[in-house]
């Protein structure tokens, strides 16, 4: 019984010894980095929003083109087919 009485008392003041205490500037600092670390989240937020857009209008674009591409093979048949008639 004192055995597991002695190992608690040392566990307690393992734990208690552990834990990460910070003066003021470290502190300060921490807080810092933590406020950075949110902006940053937020620009790659705000980065991953604007690439989704642009992907979204690099596929508009490559549609379109395609669309653009078959009115001209269209065009193309029909001018081929008048010359022929001329």
């Amino acid at each position: 019984m004192r055995c597991i009485f002695s190992r608690l008392i040392f566990l307690i003041f393992f734990l208690v010894s552990s834990y990460p205490v910070y003066s003021d500037e470290e502190a300060a600092s921490v807080k810092t980095i933590e406020k950075r670390a949110k902006l940053v989240d937020l620009d790659a937020s705000r980065l991953q929003s604007r690439f989704d857009d642009l992907e979204r209008k690099v596929t508009q674009l490559e549609r379109d083109n395609r669309d653009q591409d078959g009115r001209i093979r269209s065009l193309d048949r029909e001018l081929s087919s008048l010359q022929r008639k001329l």
